[in-house]
């Protein structure tokens, strides 16, 4: 089931981007309430990097609902996003609380999660992270260019 089952049940906008991440921009923010650890003088030196996101009206997270509600194309596209960014602390409020928990996480990969998997590029999403300021170690994009998920995917796992 391609497209966003979850977006027409509960009236959420549909999604953006392969993984439905609301438009993100690269922001660079000054405050002296922010941790400076060698101290705060309202230079440069203290500026802040984040991402800000575009709000998105909403009805409630994952806990609201169950498992059952998400199609397993959703599932498997924001597992495949979370092994993307090396994120392995999804929150309840934040879609799913753990994939483990989850009955369409066990299913085969779709083929157009694999066709996007497969065509992920390390080295240019170290370039546009780089291009936007920010300060990407040898040992992070090592991680990223030796990602098992191309491998993983490109096997249906």
């Amino acid at each position: 089931m391609k497209g966003s089952q979850i977006s027409k049940n509960i009236g959420v906008p549909p999604e953006k981007g392969f993984a439905g991440v609301p438009s993100t921009v690269p922001v660079k923010i000054l405050h002296k309430d922010f941790y400076h650890p060698n101290g705060y003088d309202g230079t440069i030196r203290n500026l802040k990097m984040d991402l800000l996101h575009n709000y998105v009206e909403n009805f409630g997270n994952c806990e609201n609902y169950g498992p059952k509600l998400f199609p397993l194309w959703d599932v498997q596209k924001i597992a495949a996003f979370d092994l993307r960014v090396a994120n392995t602390d999804r929150p309840c409020g934040n879609i799913l609380l753990t994939y483990l928990y989850w009955p369409k996480a066990n299913e085969p990969l779709l083929s157009e999660v694999v066709e996007y998997v497969i065509e992920l590029d390390a080295e240019k999403d170290i370039e546009v992270l780089r291009f936007n300021g920010w300060k990407v170690s040898t040992e992070c994009a090592l991680i990223l260019k030796i990602s098992i998920l191309q491998k993983a995917a490109a096997k249906g796992m």
